[in-house]
């Protein structure tokens, strides 16, 4: 499956703008990030969606830029196949 590029325009205007406050700020001293798993199929909604652009097109599922992820729940909640969680930075999950 191909992904869409990440400079083309969205299907679709998103619910929000990318540059609000994230609504489910990560808690203080506790750094955190989103991880796609295995169930992705490379639709690239999130990609689209994201306003930081801390999700790039890589083989076989997007990457996650940790630097840039705001952790704003907008790739979350595009996401089809429920494959992108939010994790705290450091741990196993």
């Amino acid at each position: 499956m191909t992904l869409r590029s990440p400079d083309r325009a969205p299907d679709r205007a998103p619910d929000r703008a990318p540059d609000r406050a994230p609504d489910r700020a990560p808690e203080q001293g506790r750094p955190t990030t989103v991880r796609i798993d295995t169930s992705c199929t490379a639709c690239g909604n999130c990609i689209i969606t994201c306003g930081p652009r801390a999700l790039r097109p890589a083989p076989g599922r997007p990457a996650v830029i940790d630097d840039s992820c705001t952790v704003c729940g907008e790739c979350i909640e595009v996401c089809p196949d429920g494959a992108i969680t939010e994790i705290r930075l450091g741990s196993s999950q």
